[in-house]
């Protein structure tokens, strides 16, 4: 487990999985109110809940298993399985009563309900009927994102490096 750098932080402000799990976190580059805005994002809470996503099994099962079986699929790489496998298993550990106590379920719903927000404002974005600026006040005013979060948020999912369906991927392909 690594830490992102300051400057990946604003593309990326929580979990990265993977082959290498890298965490974003507070540093000492940034103001005072970033650093708490850090730490309310990458709570313990998100981290119990993200970290079956992002490691096991999520995506460490998944890249696993992807050199062994049906490996045509790194040729495609599509969201729906990527994205949408590692969520499966966040709705399997829901639907097991994985979350014990009510701040760990309130931060998988959230999750959830970030994940149905993606698939709202990166798909308006893309078909032109939403500005970035109006996705990132969409997640802090319907969602409850902190501002930098929910740039970070936008930024990374507009820059050109994902396809536009890709942040569809997660709620579609875990449904």
């Amino acid at each position: 487990m690594d830490m992102v750098s300051p400057s990946p932080e604003f593309q990326s402000a929580a979990f990265v999985g993977g082959e290498k799990m890298v965490v974003a976190y507070s540093t000492v580059h940034m103001s005072h109110e970033s650093k708490l805005a850090s730490m309310r994002t990458n709570n313990i809470h998100f981290s119990h809940s993200t970290g079956f996503h992002e490691v096991i099994p999520g995506h460490h099962l998944q890249l696993h298993m992807n050199v062994r079986h049906r490996t045509y699929r790194a040729l495609f790489y599509p969201p729906f399985w990527i994205e949408g496998g590692a969520m499966y298993w966040e709705m399997l550990f829901w639907d097991k009563k994985f979350p014990t106590t009510p701040k760990d379920k309130i931060w998988m719903l959230y999750l959830r309900m970030h994940r149905c927000m993606r698939i709202i404002f990166s798909l308006n974005f893309h078909l032109g009927s939403m500005t970035a600026r109006e996705c990132v006040d969409l997640l802090v005013g319907r969602l409850g994102h902190e501002r930098t979060a929910a740039e970070a948020e936008v930024r990374r999912s507009i820059d050109g490096n994902y396809r536009p369906l890709y942040q569809a991927g997660y709620m579609l392909g875990a449904l």
